[in-house]
């Protein structure tokens, strides 16, 4: 795995979309070495310290080296109980997209549906910045890199 991001970039990351007030209360962790996906609420703040996450999540207490991905969805089922109808919840992730392009450089990937950030890759998948070279070199139009 080629790690892209340290733990004082993490800490950006939620500091920022904390800071920004984007409306992302729910997001996907995936971790390293484990195939499952925790839905989380988005760490903020006073769940973190300078190396990971505190026992408050359903995932547990976890280091920020461990993440491989981090996901928001644009849309999630919110559930109001048995046999009522779940509440469909938006989320914004252009503003998302746009906090965390203010604030440096992040491996992420968008599309209709989610943002996707990166903590690391294998040696085989692509980031979004040679995925746009690769295009160039083809001579085909490149797409905007953040």
């Amino acid at each position: 795995m080629i790690p892209l991001m340290s733990n004082a970039k993490w800490r950006k990351l939620f500091c920022v979309i904390e800071e920004a007030e984007v409306s992302v209360g729910r997001c996907g962790i995936k971790f390293l070495r484990d195939d499952r996906v925790f839905v989380e609420s988005t760490p903020g703040g006073e769940d973190l310290d300078n190396e990971g996450a505190r026992d408050c999540f359903v995932c547990g207490p976890f280091f920020f080296r461990d993440i491989e991905w981090m996901e928001w969805p644009r849309s999630y089922e919110d559930s109001r109980g048995p046999g009522l109808k779940p509440w469909v919840r938006t989320q914004d992730i252009e503003a998302l997209r746009e906090a965390i392009a203010s604030a440096g450089r992040f491996d992420i990937e968008s599309t209709s549906e989610h943002l996707r950030v990166y903590g690391c890759r294998t040696a085989r998948q692509k980031t979004e910045h040679e995925a746009a070279q690769d295009r160039e070199s083809a001579g085909a139009p490149s797409a905007p890199v953040t």
